[in-house]
């Protein structure tokens, strides 16, 4: 199974200083009675403070990761520096402009929070790190703390995940980019624009592939 390596928020580990932010493949996937105990988590949710209606017509959705997709994916959380790139050469949202760029000609589209930064920080603090262009977009995360179990949500692969959230908010049409493809459900496995971890958006075949996604829904 998936399963994130948090460090608490008081700064203590009983194991490291530091802890990664990506998903870790683990040997198994879970099995159903996992899965429907994270969709019945999703679905308990029906009043959040998000900018966007349940079910709302021409609701076009983005699940956005940002480790491996907007910068490379080792991503280190630690207690004394935060957020930190864990890889020589490289900087956080190094390749974000790309995505700016992707999205500028498509204003209807709406951003949902997929990436582990939410549950080992905080949404806000998420979604304050974009640029503000992307930012303006972003309507809710997968992951809501105070309404969600931690320890349930993460031993749901990312694919269950998006998948809980796209059930509660039915989007008329919905992809999601992420390096993780790891338990992804069989049944929208097409949504998924997965990105390599060393190169994100920074590919030019990703660039295409979501420019072609995105003009399928223009008017």
């Amino acid at each position: 199974m998936d399963r994130y390596l948090d460090v608490p928020t008081d700064g203590n580990s009983r194991n490291s200083s530091r802890s990664t932010l990506k998903n870790v493949p683990g040997r198994y996937t879970p099995g159903l009675a996992c899965i429907m105990l994270y969709i019945n988590t999703a679905q308990r949710i029906v009043c959040l403070s998000e900018k966007t209606t349940l079910g709302r017509i021409h609701m076009h959705l983005c699940y956005l990761d940002f480790d491996g997709v907007l910068h490379d994916s080792t991503v280190w959380l630690t207690p004394d520096r935060g957020v930190i790139m864990g890889t020589p050469g490289h900087r956080l949202f190094e390749w974000e402009s790309t995505l700016v760029d992707l999205l500028a000609p498509h204003p209807q589209v709406q951003i949902v929070l997929s990436t582990a930064w939410v549950r080992a920080k905080s949404f806000t603090y998420a979604r304050d790190r974009l640029h503000p262009s992307i930012g303006a977009r972003v309507i809710g995360a997968t992951f809501h703390h105070g309404h969600m179990d931690a320890q349930e949500f993460a031993m749901a692969p990312r694919g269950m995940q998006v998948w809980g959230d796209v059930h509660r908010r039915q989007p008329s049409d919905w992809f999601a980019i992420d390096d993780d493809a790891f338990g992804w459900p069989a049944w929208c496995r097409d949504k998924l624009v997965q990105t390599r971890g060393g190169s994100g958006l920074s590919d030019p075949a990703i660039q295409e592939e979501i420019r072609r996604r995105l003009a399928a829904w223009q008017p």
